[in-house]
């Protein structure tokens, strides 16, 4: 995002990361799901995904709080704009690849 997004703008940007990050969070989840024993179950795979997610959206407030100085208003209002909202369904994305691994 830092390198794409000056050159070609934020939602292009957001779109050309989207496909590599599903893929790597795809990758990481197989691994992840094997490597704590996570039980094929609905519930675990929904549980280790939300999980996941909150953390994942905990991380990015607190880098765009303490690393580039942005209001916690200005960041969740950032998630109404077109990017913000295909970012926010990738994270999503992101978040059910456990269940995903398990349907797969």
């Amino acid at each position: 995002m830092l390198v794409l997004l000056p050159r070609i703008g934020e939602l292009a940007a957001v779109l050309l990361e989207l496909p590599v990050m599903l893929g790597l969070s795809w990758a990481l989840a197989g691994v992840l799901v094997a490597r704590f024993a996570v039980p094929a179950t609905g519930l675990a795979r929904a549980v280790m995904g939300g999980v996941g997610f909150a953390l994942f959206l905990a991380a990015e407030m607190l880098l765009a709080v303490t690393v580039f100085g942005q209001q916690v208003a200005a960041h969740l209002a950032h998630y109404a704009t077109l990017p913000g909202a295909v970012g926010l369904a990738g994270q999503v994305g992101f978040g059910l690849m456990p269940l995903l691994r398990r349907m797969a």
